[in-house]
């Protein structure tokens, strides 16, 4: 019977640590994870990561914003030029002539038409100036 009760007393004292020792370690265990978190700059990385981010997604938005407004820009350039290629179109088929330098201009504004996305309309009155006879000035 007594060999019982020491049994009982040494497994009594072994829960009490067992329970002492879960009670104590978890405590510390969280205060080591807290202290490792602190000293190894993770927060400090986050956070500079989180800046980064947010850079990022504010330099996409203007690239957005600036794509928008160059694709104004060249409709704008593009009706600019389509204007100014059929007011030569216009004047010269009147007179049935163009002068070398309104060649040479019509061949610059229409390279950069083209160069931008102009159409095929354009380039029919281009084609049609091009082939009416040189006057001389």
């Amino acid at each position: 019977m007594n060999a019982v009760k020491e049994i009982a007393t040494y497994c009594g004292s072994i829960t009490t640590i067992l329970a002492l020792i879960t009670i104590i370690v978890k405590p510390i265990r969280n205060r080591f994870v807290e202290w490792i978190s602190k000293t190894s700059g993770k927060d400090n990385l986050n956070k500079k990561i989180d800046k980064l981010t947010a850079l990022v997604e504010r330099q996409v938005e203007q690239n957005q914003s600036m794509e928008t407004e160059l694709q104004k820009q060249s409709l704008a350039l593009q009706a600019t030029l389509r204007n100014s290629i059929l007011a030569i179109y216009n004047s010269r088929m009147k007179e049935n002539s163009i002068s070398l330098y309104e060649k040479e201009n019509l061949a610059r504004l229409y390279e950069s038409y083209s160069s931008i996305g102009g159409n095929s309309f354009v380039h029919n009155c281009v084609d049609e100036l091009n082939k009416l006879p040189v006057k001389e000035d």
